[in-house]
């Protein structure tokens, strides 16, 4: 039986230049967005660049943790464990103060090094122990971005066809040559974001064409294709 993972999260308001006192901190309550597991940060309004961020974890159920912030610029930095071979089994009703995982003084998990905007962290306890293969290299997590375009979730059947919303604007209508979803790994997240939705588009024939060209270098994709008889197969680029 496959057992999902239950989450909880907070936003991250970071300021930029203010006047007066409207960055002072007024208390910030913890939403979770899962009652399994219930995740406190610094009480702050707005976070100022260099402020420090502690992150405190208590899991209503045993099962192995993940934390991780998404910042200003949509980078993912994942605060525990420290390395993906690091123990993060916890037990129901402790709370656990998240360690810095860069070895720095002091009781916070990370230090905001993020531009105005809103970023958030995310706490997620599965009973069953994560799979970080594809995340890591090198036994370090790898911290390059990572989109993911699709045909999956938002979409309707009309005529025998699949209605979605990546356009293919050679026709002007959805994408229909058999991918289901592309996800790119790419130095940023601009260009990652940008790839998979193209590459939605063209397909993986043309894809490793086009991953062939000067700056390119470094990009990782993978399909999901549709077969002929409806089967869905996984194709990697390079």
């Amino acid at each position: 039986m496959v057992r999902a993972a239950v989450f909880a999260s907070m936003a991250l308001a970071v300021a930029g230049p203010l006047q007066g006192d409207a960055g002072s901190a007024r208390g910030w309550a913890w939403v979770p967005q899962a009652p399994q597991v219930r995740l406190v940060i610094t009480e702050r309004e707005f976070f100022r660049r260099y402020d420090r961020v502690a992150v405190a974890v208590e899991s209503e159920a045993d099962g192995y943790l993940t934390v991780f912030r998404i910042d200003t610029d949509g980078r993912i930095r994942v605060l525990f464990p420290r390395d993906p071979r690091g123990e993060n089994f916890v037990v129901a009703g402790r709370a656990y103060r998240i360690p810095n995982p860069y070895g720095q003084r002091g009781d916070h998990a990370f230090v905001v090094d993020d531009y105005p905007g809103v970023g958030y962290v995310f706490a997620v306890v599965s009973p069953e122990p994560f799979d970080y293969r594809p995340f890591v290299r090198n036994d370090h997590w790898e911290y390059r971005a990572v989109a993911t375009s699709g045909d999956y979730r938002n979409f309707f059947e009309s005529g025998g066809h699949r209605v979605h919303h990546v356009i293919d604007p050679r026709t002007g209508h959805s994408t229909d040559n058999g991918v289901v979803q592309v996800s790119v790994l790419a130095p940023d997240c601009t260009l990652a974001d940008g790839l998979s939705t193209a590459l939605m588009v063209v397909g993986p024939d043309a894809a490793a064409e086009l991953l062939s060209r000067e700056g390119m270098a470094g990009i990782e994709v993978r399909f999901l294709v549709r077969d002929a008889d409806g089967a869905v197969v996984e194709r990697r680029l390079p």
